[in-house]
């Protein structure tokens, strides 16, 4: 198998380190916005059982002819439905404004994080490494990067390729990154 098609491997200790990180930056909104994301999902499986429970009245009220006692019956449940809708929007909007949040404040602690450790690295370090690599690790999301060039590339812009960002400096080529396996899990 050629080099560049291998999928990294998730490392299991950097996934560690990397929840552990994203819980230690706001451990509640973490868990609230979990808790929406349950609520939600949860949610949506109901429709199938209110259908199924307003068929039977339905079907009872049709070999009945009772229509005051079907809906006295189906109209709480609507009631229910619509209720348990509302709810579950407002908990999609709450979790999706609490996820861009803990993104940008997760992605700030990381690469401060990341700037901290890399001031302890020796002096061979900086020599050694060609002047885009170091900063694009603070700088670039791979899929970010890549798709804005494609987006000016499309605008007929025609950007300079990004340095050291293709292998090779070759844009038909995929960025490599070693942790999108990573960030795709969480």
């Amino acid at each position: 198998m050629n080099k560049e098609n291998k999928k990294p491997k998730i490392k299991v200790k950097s996934l560690g380190r990397t929840i552990k990180m994203l819980y230690e930056f706001s451990p509640a909104m973490v868990i609230i916005t979990a808790v929406c994301i349950v609520f939600s999902a949860a949610v949506s499986s109901i429709p199938a059982v209110f259908q199924q429970k307003i068929l039977s009245i339905i079907e009872v009220w049709y070999k009945t002819g009772d229509w005051d006692g079907a809906s006295r019956e189906i109209v709480p449940l609507v009631i229910l439905l619509v209720v348990l809708y509302v709810i579950s929007i407002a908990a999609m909007v709450l979790y999706t404004q609490l996820m861009a949040f803990i993104t940008q404040g997760f992605l700030c602690k990381l690469r401060t994080t990341m700037f901290d450790n890399m001031q302890d690295l020796p002096i061979k370090y900086f020599d050694t490494h060609r002047h885009g690599d170091i900063m694009s690790y603070y700088t670039n999301d791979a899929d970010t990067l890549r798709l804005e060039y494609e987006r000016d590339v499309r605008a007929g812009i025609d950007p300079d390729v990004p340095v050291n960002y293709f292998p090779d400096d070759d844009p038909a080529r995929e960025p490599l990154c070693s942790w999108r396996a990573q960030a795709q899990l969480l």
